[in-house]
């Protein structure tokens, strides 16, 4: 029995090495084999639009940052090691926080190459330190940021020079994070199925979803964003769809179903609004970005 028990203690380590290392191969692979783009992007993740309408694209699977015009048109495009994907800021070409693969980064993407400025932090278990992070969301009151650390179970928090403030314990592994109109903060937990209000402190507040198909219920509720009307919007990633929840936390409707339609989805991952007031969604599964009204109608698709 004991020798049963050590084998199996040596398989979890293996099994859990093999995703720190490995996670990207793992997720190409359980997502099976089907065709890659023949257009701009191969799993676009990171999506982020600014106050004039231009678009930014973190391509997970190729690396690549792209920057695209209101109209869709491709203003620049490159790659770089510290790409990974991740959700981003934008406050114009000239100010961008984008997440590397254990750190935040300054980026300047306003002229015919980019230019990475300050790393705001590095990987490591220190207070101020990284293992993975995911998601992260300004507080357009403060100027702080907001900062998921998934694998140390806390969100990080900086102000707007980039200078770490403090870090705010989580009950299991956050996604992403964004900033409620009110001043709370709302996070994702993928892996558990669930989405949680709590405050600025971190006092936890009020829990939507469990896991399930139906309505109000997730399976990996990976993005979240606050629309122009104050609804939430959250990518219910396994499900193919956007859920909608009133400013009352109550399920409002459902955007999108499975397929590589119009107003369909595989895999969906980050969200945007426009200065127009459409959403845009990150269709991954899908190598495109597609754009929608709040209320799900589709008005049109940049690959």
């Amino acid at each position: 029995m004991k020798k049963i028990a050590a084998a199996a203690g040596i398989v979890i380590v293996l099994l859990g090495a093999s995703w720190l290392l490995f996670h990207k191969s793992i997720k190409r692979f359980l997502r099976g084999h089907r065709e890659l783009s023949t257009g701009r992007f191969e799993d676009p993740e990171g999506l982020a639009v600014d106050s004039e309408g231009n678009i930014y694209v973190s391509d997970e699977d190729r690396g690549t940052f792209t920057v695209l015009s209101p109209a869709g048109r491709t203003l620049l495009t490159f790659k770089d090691a510290r790409i990974h994907g991740d959700s981003l800021i934008a406050h114009s070409r000239s100010s961008l926080v984008i997440i590397g693969e254990h750190e935040l980064w300054e980026l300047d993407v306003s002229g015919a190459e980019p230019k990475f400025g300050r790393q705001f932090s590095r990987r490591g278990s220190g207070p101020d330190e990284f293992e993975d992070p995911e998601g992260i969301a300004e507080d357009p009151a403060s100027g702080e940021l907001y900062v998921t650390d998934e694998d140390h179970k806390r969100i990080h928090v900086f102000d707007g020079k980039g200078k770490w403030l403090r870090h705010l314990p989580m009950p299991a592994d956050p996604e992403s994070v964004a900033v409620t109109p009110d001043g709370r903060i709302v996070v994702s937990f993928s892996k558990d199925d669930f989405v949680q209000f709590f405050a600025k402190d971190g006092s936890p507040g009020p829990v939507l979803g469990r896991h399930g198909k139906g309505p109000g219920e997730f399976r990996n509720p990976d993005y979240v964003k606050f629309g122009p009307d104050g609804n939430l919007y959250v990518t219910d990633q396994k499900n193919a769809r956007i859920q909608v929840f009133d400013k009352d936390l109550k399920f409002a409707r459902i955007i999108g179903r499975p397929g590589a339609g119009p107003g369909e989805f595989d895999d969906p991952e980050d969200l945007a609004f426009d200065p127009q007031g459409r959403l845009l969604v990150a269709d991954g599964g899908n190598h495109r970005i597609q754009i929608l009204k709040p209320t799900g109608e589709f008005i049109a698709e940049i690959r």
